[in-house]
């Protein structure tokens, strides 16, 4: 993480007044946390963060003394798919450039991905963005992929087993069916000959 680490300073945003949570703000994007939600005595003040530029959905805050506030999470679509700061900024700039829009349900990433699939017919440049972006996402996906808890996998199991059984159920049934529907037509055969 040194590599890709990036020190900047930020305000924190936000107003007890109005009944606005504290936040800052790093690249268009709000970024809080539990403990930052629940410490209105930190709006106006400064915090340091420790930017990781490959991977933007978490930011890491200190306080002016150096003790350490958390990972800040970025809020929305923001925080799902990892994205660099490159990224970042090249779907900023489409954005205030109205070329791309976006809202706080849409993936900005997904939705800059088919921008760049519509543009790429258009010229070789986007082309090239596109193929990058695709393999940074693969990349990073693998990098940074969160393993799935053992409760997670468990209960995936017995939803898999639900499924697969109501499956054979259904071909059961199908099976079923069918012989009723042959049954039926012999039958039928039987009396028409008869």
């Amino acid at each position: 993480m040194a590599f890709f680490s990036l020190k900047v300073t930020r305000r924190v945003n936000g107003s007890e007044k109005e009944g606005r949570r504290p936040f800052i703000n790093y690249e268009g994007v709000r970024y809080t946390n539990e403990v930052l939600n629940h410490s209105p005595h930190l709006i106006n003040k400064t915090l340091n963060l420790l930017v990781n530029t490959d991977d933007l959905r978490v930011i890491k805050a200190f306080l002016a003394d150096g003790s350490e506030l958390g990972n800040l999470i970025a809020t929305g679509k923001w925080g799902v798919t990892p994205h660099d700061l490159r990224t970042r900024k090249a779907i900023n700039k489409l954005k205030n450039n109205r070329l791309i829009h976006f809202t706080q349900y849409d993936d900005p990433i997904r939705v800059y991905q088919d921008h760049l699939e519509k543009e790429a017919q258009k010229n070789k440049t986007n082309r090239n963005k596109l193929a990058s972006l695709k393999r940074e996402q693969k990349s990073k996906e693998e990098r940074y992929q969160v393993e799935e808890s053992t409760e997670d996998k468990q209960t995936n199991k017995v939803i898999d087993s639900e499924i697969i059984s109501e499956l054979s159920n259904g071909k059961r049934q199908k099976e079923i069916k069918t012989e009723e529907q042959h049954t039926d037509q012999r039958i039928l055969k039987r009396t028409i000959t008869f």
